[in-house]
């Protein structure tokens, strides 16, 4: 399975943090969003990641860089503009693409300020089972739970155009919202 993680964002909702950092660089526990995300991939089998960047990218992919991209294949989408999610996903529609020979596997697309324990080989089986264009997991669980602070993942056939396939996300009748799952 491959996965994209969105990291290319000002970080405005993290400031004074992000003033002289990406919000991908932010510290938890010690740990950067970016490492606890790709190693919460990996955890689950996903060796191939893109990361777009855009706040301070170059910090970014030379702290991959001193890492040794942690033992994975990551590939870096830069955004000279800020392209939203659905943008930041057509253009690295190549990197999903590129092997045609399992055109049925789902990806990840994870936003790098998003911690959460969300089962993603559970995710993904659910996903298969139903054979749905595209699923996208929401929580509201925390008290100061604000609309544009969703926890979202979406997991979508690469064979689908990524238009399609975030158009598809946002609605309700493609997958349901599975908080029921517990995932």
């Amino acid at each position: 399975m491959k996965a994209m993680i969105l990291a290319a964002g000002l970080g405005t909702r993290l400031r004074p943090l992000t003033d002289d950092r990406p919000k991908a660089l932010v510290e938890v526990a010690g740990y950067t969003l970016l490492e606890i995300t790709l190693r919460r991939l990996r955890q689950f089998g996903v060796r191939e990641v893109i990361v777009n960047v855009h706040h301070f990218a170059d910090l970014v992919v030379g702290y991959l860089k001193n890492n040794d991209n942690f033992g994975m294949c990551i590939e870096i989408s830069r955004e000279e503009v800020l392209l939203d999610t659905g943008g930041s996903l057509k253009k690295a529609a190549w990197f999903f693409l590129e092997d045609s020979s399992h055109p049925d596997e789902p990806f990840v697309l994870h936003n790098v300020d998003v911690l959460s324990t969300i089962d993603l080989d559970r995710m993904a089986q659910f996903h298969r089972q139903n054979q749905a264009l595209a699923m996208r997991i929401l929580s509201n669980s925390s008290p100061d739970f604000h609309p544009t602070s969703l926890a979202w993942l979406a997991a979508c056939h690469p064979s689908a155009t990524p238009k399609r396939a975030m158009t598809a996300s946002l609605r309700k009748s493609i997958s349901g919202w599975y908080s029921s799952l517990g995932l």
